[in-house]
């Protein structure tokens, strides 16, 4: 596969993300196992480090979102796409970060980068630059992901600072003027510590203040052109109904079991099976679980829309070899949900069985 040319931005935030931050014998890192060609094979009594991880990676051939089962229902935004969506990189203020401000203000190296990320802020209004929140109000505020709801893949760092002005230095003009993000990924592997040094950037028009602060939504939507089966989070761990057409099915997706695919080998077989015999949807056809294989419960709304073909889904399970029988659910009872898991980065919608995707 060919590899178009990074941005700007997208080659600071990959240089980034394969900066070595260093290990400590007292961390979680363990000991990195490395092939002949540099690439990372893994850790030994530990669990490696995100930079050991990210050497030799093609960042942008990875998915931007992945939509996992592996310890339940996951997603995970990948932080290359994400931040490279977000957010321009600013080559002009992150030299003059690094290469007038700092050594400044601090000679002797004696302040984190925390610290100095919240006095570049005073040392902008100085130079006759606004210097604020969002929207400009207060004063700049600083972010560490790990400290809430995320789904992103590795934690991130930042000083938000909503600047407005310009100024002339040792014959340079700046213009520092819209939302400016100072940023650190933290790639170590005890959150404590192994943060990059912080790196420049401007907030994307499209995104604004809020550029970084939707880092806990996600969607997730049925691969089916035909349905509106979509999901909505905005703190990573509730799923509400988000579709346009349909009525809400009345569940939260972190309600909903997770089946491994040869768990319903035999459902999965049945519900193709009507789909091409007795041309059913699908989505009415039921999944059932090892402990509710008989009786079959089935919506009363079966017998007024397919007749006597309703006599076609138990006949199947039978086919299979499952002693079954219909038995109508009360009006207020719903069908069990299920994902159908076929890999622990793949699964079927709850609804109707077609694949489920995720983005930011």
């Amino acid at each position: 596969m060919t590899r178009r040319k990074q941005t700007p931005t997208e080659k600071q935030i990959s240089d980034m993300m394969a900066t070595p931050t260093g290990n400590h014998f007292l961390d979680l890192g363990g000991y990195a196992k490395w092939g002949p060609n540099g690439e990372y094979l893994g850790s030994s009594h530990g669990y490696g480090r995100h930079w050991e991880r990210n050497q030799s990676r093609f960042f942008e051939l990875m998915p931007p979102t992945v939509l996992s089962f592996r310890w339940g229902l996951e997603v995970t935004h990948n932080i290359y796409h994400w931040l490279s969506e977000r957010l321009e990189y600013a080559p002009d203020i992150d030299n003059l970060f690094h290469d007038i401000f700092v050594p400044e203000v601090d000679p002797d190296d004696e302040y984190y980068w925390p610290e100095l990320k919240k006095m570049f802020g005073e040392w902008l209004r100085e130079k006759g630059v606004s210097v604020g929140g969002i929207y400009g109000e207060g004063d700049s505020f600083g972010v560490n992901t790990y400290n809430g709801e995320d789904l992103l893949s590795q934690v991130l760092q930042y000083e938000y600072l909503e600047c407005d002005g310009d100024f002339e230095l040792d014959g340079e003009y700046y213009y520092v003027c819209g939302g400016l993000v100072l940023l650190q990924i933290h790639n170590g592997a005890d959150v404590r510590g192994g943060y990059t040094a912080p790196h420049a950037f401007w907030a994307d028009d499209n995104y604004g203040e809020y550029a970084l602060l939707d880092n806990a939504q996600a969607y997730i939507i049925c691969n089916s052109c035909k349905s509106d089966h979509r999901w909505f989070t905005d703190d990573g761990y509730h799923w509400y109904w988000d579709g346009y057409h349909r009525d809400d099915p009345g569940f939260d997706l972190k309600e909903v079991k997770v089946i491994e695919e040869d768990e319903l080998e035999i459902d999965l077989r049945i519900r193709r099976h009507l789909a091409d015999q007795y041309n059913f949807d699908q989505e009415l056809v039921p999944i059932v679980s090892e402990e509710q294989l008989s009786p079959i419960k089935l919506p009363s709304e079966y017998a007024k829309v397919y007749g006597e073909a309703l006599a076609g889904i138990v006949n199947a399970y039978q086919a299979f070899g499952i002693q079954a029988k219909a038995v109508y659910l009360e009006e207020d009872e719903k069908l069990p949900q299920f994902f159908i898991a076929e890999t622990w980065n793949g699964g079927t919608c709850p609804i109707c069985g077609e694949e489920l995707h995720a983005y930011s």
